[in-house]
């Protein structure tokens, strides 16, 4: 019988390695169960428009996070860029293609097997006067147990924060992953840090909380900006401090 758990992780990562460039590191993958009860949470978290798995998948059983982490080159690239590096963009742009392939492939490969996949974000899948995600894939992430929020409002799991997420929903039950739930913002921690909240240019984080207007504004100059790509609503300058590559459980630099 074929280890369903182990061939998902082995795809995925293969789908990475053999990805065009060289921008990222090893993918980490997790698992949910469709039924855990923090899913109801995010409704409270979030909005309460934010979707549950049963009413994108009624029949899914387990959902699957994963994330993406960039190369610490990629990363130097932005941090030492004075706007926004254009590598950065552009990996912004394909990472999210690349998520879309891991997702289709993943979900022809397991048809073979009998299994149904649910990937597609439906068309008002993003509420654009609360500038939030009706699948928010950090909190997906959160849930599947890949880390914990940091003060920067992203997800810090144990190869950093400097990445995107994807998932999936299969009509297949997979054991859940142990949730990580240590944590690793040292501004939560014990107020050392703080970084992101310098590093951030137009001081949309602070010690209160996070302005996601003011982000959202600077994500779209920065699509201006780069006008002759594809969209790329991005930044990043916030993911570039000690949390950026977390490294065996501490935090690398």
């Amino acid at each position: 019988m074929v280890d369903i758990r182990g061939f998902i992780q082995e795809n995925i990562k293969k789908l990475v390695a053999e990805s065009s460039n060289r921008m990222y590191r090893e993918p980490i993958i997790a698992f949910a169960d469709a039924k855990d009860p923090e899913f109801e949470g995010i409704k409270k978290i979030t909005h309460e428009k934010h979707m549950l798995p049963e009413e994108w998948m009624p029949e899914g059983r387990t959902i699957v996070s994963y994330y993406i982490p960039f190369s610490r080159d990629l990363m130097e690239k932005n941090r030492s860029h004075e706007y926004v590096a254009k590598e950065w963009a552009v990996a912004y742009i394909e990472t999210n293609n690349l998520i879309k392939e891991i997702n289709a492939k993943l979900a022809e490969a397991l048809k073979k097997f009998g299994i149904e996949t649910v990937w597609q974000l439906p068309a008002n899948s993003f509420d654009d006067e609360k500038l939030m995600a009706c699948w928010s894939q950090r909190h997906i992430a959160y849930i599947a147990g890949l880390g914990t929020f940091g003060q920067n409002n992203m997800l810090i799991t144990d190869k950093g924060c400097s990445g995107r997420y994807g998932s999936f929903i299969i009509d297949y039950y997979i054991e859940p992953s142990v949730k990580s739930r240590k944590e690793k913002c040292l501004y939560k921690r014990n107020g050392s840090c703080g970084k992101c909240m310098e590093l951030c240019p137009v001081q949309a984080l602070t010690p209160v909380g996070f302005d996601r207007y003011k982000c959202n504004e600077r994500v779209w100059q920065v699509d201006a900006f780069y006008h002759d790509l594809a969209e790329c609503d991005c930044c990043g300058k916030c993911l570039l401090g000690p949390c950026a590559i977390w490294d065996r459980g501490s935090q690398a630099e």
